[in-house]
């Protein structure tokens, strides 16, 4: 059975201990990847990889720790599996920026740069405000929760809709005393299945990143980018990334709500993708990839094991 394949980037979150640490005894191509981030970069990411300090609680250590494993696998699946049917990628939040470098639209140098930077900003804006965030699962009536959001905000307190991940999960996010506060209406309302606190560092995709905001707008250029024909959909506008707007988006990203479910049900309707492969560390996008369409074939790849269970499959059932 031939499928097409939509590759599906983790955020920051999906990090732990020693992730990628079996690919790189394992594999050269990995290990290139990795020396590459690290000496772009100028930081030891396999010090940061190994955690034995608590490099990983970090932003400015997490964000190019998760993109470089992230392009590490996908390196080797595309040395040892060039002709697999990648139809789309698209990442989560961070995620994005793995899969504009590994399509080639963002070129590796460029995007090492503006990620450092983004880290360092992101780092800094959560530590200027105390944010919070809640997964709601399963919520009744998204229009009523945006309502309750709209009500707990002020000139000093925000609180929004911050992910839309799939038809069964959206989180919110904002300044720690509106959103505990929306968070509680909801479970008292009884507008969701369950109500779960996010151990994060801050409320991503809200108004307390605008310094980030402000930051990549001015380290992020038009001319940094390549245009090709590799689709990459972004989280902001639920589309492929243009070539006149890639910059704009990007640091808009920050600020805005993510859709990553809308990104899956495109890929779904209009890519015709059948099958996805979540490449990183974590596990959460295959959850919303088969809350959006259970009937997709779902593959991930966190360590050299799943590598080669995934090559393996790949040979067996003919799926190239």
């Amino acid at each position: 059975m031939t499928l097409q394949w939509g590759i599906l980037f983790s955020g920051q979150g999906a990090q732990k201990t020693g992730m990628g640490l079996d690919c790189y005894e394992q594999s050269n191509v990995f290990r290139q990847v990795i020396d590459a981030s690290s000496q772009e970069l100028q930081m030891d990411l396999l010090k940061v990889l190994r955690n034995e300090n608590g490099e990983l609680d970090l932003t400015r250590n997490v964000q190019p720790a998760l993109v470089a494993v992230s392009l590490g696998f996908y390196a080797m699946l595309q040395h040892d599996l060039p002709q697999l049917d990648i139809r789309v990628s698209v990442g989560l939040s961070l995620g994005e920026y793995s899969a504009l470098i590994a399509s080639g639209k963002l070129p590796f140098q460029v995007g090492m740069r503006i990620l450092k930077a983004r880290a360092l900003a992101m780092e800094r804006d959560s530590q200027a405000a105390e944010g919070k965030m809640y997964a709601i699962v399963d919520p009744q009536d998204v229009v009523q929760i945006l309502t309750i959001c709209q009500q707990y905000c002020s000139p000093d307190q925000v609180v929004q809709i911050a992910n839309y991940n799939s038809p069964h999960q959206i989180v919110i996010g904002g300044n720690a005393a509106a959103t505990r506060q929306v968070a509680k209406t909801i479970q008292e309302q009884q507008l969701a299945a369950k109500v779960i606190e996010l151990r994060v560092e801050g409320a991503f995709h809200t108004p307390l990143y605008t310094g980030t905001h402000h930051e990549l707008a001015r380290v992020i250029h038009a001319d940094d980018f390549v245009a090709n024909s590799k689709c990459v959909l972004s989280n902001t506008t639920g589309k492929n990334f243009e070539p006149d707007s890639i910059a704009k988006t990007l640091v808009d990203q920050v600020v805005r709500p993510t859709h990553f479910g809308d990104c899956l049900q495109r890929m779904i309707d209009e890519d015709q993708v059948n099958a996805t492969l979540e490449i990183g560390a974590g596990k959460a996008l295959t959850s919303f990839a088969r809350q959006v369409d259970p009937q997709l074939q779902r593959e991930r790849i966190t360590n050299y094991r799943d590598y080669q269970r995934f090559i393996e499959k790949a040979g067996e059932k003919e799926w190239i």
